[in-house]
């Protein structure tokens, strides 16, 4: 293998961090390379493909040198499916790389040298912790499968049988991948447009023996829907609804924003235990609920411990979802808790959230945050807390802005992007907001994913 690094096209790279995506990140002759598939501690020989002045990718032709957390991947397609990156890192130091990872973002971004970062919270389990799965649908050799895409494109890896998915849901998908072989249900095209089942989306409760499934196709009435929907239920005693969710649009957007119930009902059932305290959820098909739901556990204990939540305390939930969190501080004792979303189905799940566990101090409003909090501010008076659980992309300027001249006594922010987080604390630092500590919490083992629980607290002289 010697002639492999005197050949012109192949560079030797040490590796010594991981990107956003998993990929390794060396340095070559000045410039950052990128190399798919390479772990900190490796040193590689790699085929740059893509050169640019400040950096360059290459693909991994050979591990010259491995790294001592290097480890044999158990699944079998782990090499081409992007669904999970690190499998091939040992758990031991994705927990390590994924808390230095947050040190260092906050440190650079968030222009603080020393950020109180508290060890990560590991999952108990690494394999199986996935509530849903969002299968793209795709002919593979002239037959429908299920799977997920390969990195950077959108080629189907047939994968019904997935290790981080519950084991109900690869069950089901095994099961609707081999009727769809025996009935006229067409997979869309994305490059012609042409055909019908775009994805299958599958979600199940950890504390109750619930599985959802949602169709997602071009058109409301195709033929085979109901053959689908017939045998279905036969074949998975599990499974509480079929629907079916309309997307004719063209791209890859997932949903689209018509759902219709097919059979049975549109939603499951979730218990969570949050510090001591049982609550139950009903989640539909569209709404948005934490993946790991024995990590949410976790994640809504330290949010509730950074909230300091007694019976004069008032707070604002800004992207509450189905009201997770909402209502382990209203059943914690809060005074009032205002939650926001603009999903109407998300806003619609938290008041039957609320209305389920007895709770009568949280309100739920549909809307932008930007536009909604500053009424209620209005109507209501300043909130204590303000709690934020936003997209990747953080926090809007503008509401950030808005919601620091409120001067509520604490910030408690849940974020899945350490970027935009260390981005949005530098900006609450100049609205006079400490940074008391930051809480990791592995939600997503085996990827590069990591979720964190900040608090922040106004600086009041």
């Amino acid at each position: 293998m010697e002639h492999e690094r005197c050949h012109p096209d192949l560079i030797e790279v040490p590796i010594h961090d991981l990107g956003h995506r998993g990929e390794g990140v060396g340095r070559f002759q000045g410039q950052t390379v990128f190399v798919q598939g390479a772990l900190p501690g490796d040193t590689v020989l790699a085929q740059p493909f893509e050169v640019h002045r400040r950096y360059q990718k290459a693909r991994l032709v050979r591990v010259l040198d491995a790294s001592p957390h290097r480890i044999d991947p158990p699944c079998q397609v782990f090499a081409r499916c992007g669904g999970c990156q690190l499998q091939d890192f040992s758990y031991e130091g994705q927990l390590r790389w994924k808390e230095e990872r947050v040190r260092q973002v906050i440190r650079r971004l968030g222009g603080i040298e020393d950020p109180n970062i508290r060890p990560i919270i590991p999952a108990p389990s690494q394999w199986g912790y996935r509530n849903k799965a969002q299968f793209p649908v795709q002919m593979v050799e002239g037959r429908p499968r299920l799977g997920f895409y390969e990195q950077y494109s959108h080629r189907l890896v047939p994968a019904e049988s997935c290790l981080i998915q519950h084991p109900s849901i690869c069950a089901a998908a095994t099961r609707v991948v081999e009727h769809l072989q025996e009935l006229p249900i067409p997979p869309y095209d994305e490059t012609d447009g042409r055909g019908v089942l775009r994805h299958v989306i599958i979600r199940t409760s950890f504390s109750h023996s619930d599985l959802l499934i949602t169709l997602v196709a071009t058109q409301e009435d195709f033929e085979g829907r109901a053959d689908l929907v017939r045998v279905l239920p036969r074949d998975l005693p599990s499974l509480v609804g079929v629907t079916l969710n309309v997307n004719s649009q063209k791209g890859n957007r997932i949903m689209g924003d018509r759902n219709v119930i097919l059979w049975g009902r549109d939603f499951i059932r979730q218990t969570l235990d949050v510090s001591g305290m049982c609550l139950d959820f009903h989640i539909s098909a569209p709404s948005f609920f934490q993946v790991n739901p024995v990590q949410a556990q976790a994640l809504y204990s330290v949010a509730l411990e950074y909230a300091q939540v007694d019976s004069q305390t008032k707070l604002l939930d800004a992207y509450c979802g189905t009201g997770t969190i909402s209502l382990v501080l209203a059943k914690a004792g809060a005074a009032e808790v205002w939650g926001i979303d603009s999903v109407p189905d998300a806003i619609d799940n938290a008041k039957v959230n609320a209305r389920l566990n007895g709770l009568d101090n949280v309100s739920f409003h549909v809307g932008r945050v930007e536009e909604i909090a500053g009424q209620l501010i209005d109507a209501r008076g300043r909130p204590d807390v303000v709690v934020v659980d936003p997209p990747r992309s953080g926090l809007d300027p503008g509401f950030l802005r808005d919601m620091a001249k409120a001067r509520a006594q604490r910030w408690v922010y849940v974020s899945c992007n350490p970027v935009t987080l260390a981005r949005d604390i530098k900006m609450l630092r100049d609205y006079s907001y400490r940074l008391e500590r930051v809480q990791p919490v592995d939600m997503f083992p085996h990827t590069p994913h990591v979720e964190c629980v900040t608090l922040l607290s106004r600086v009041t002289s």
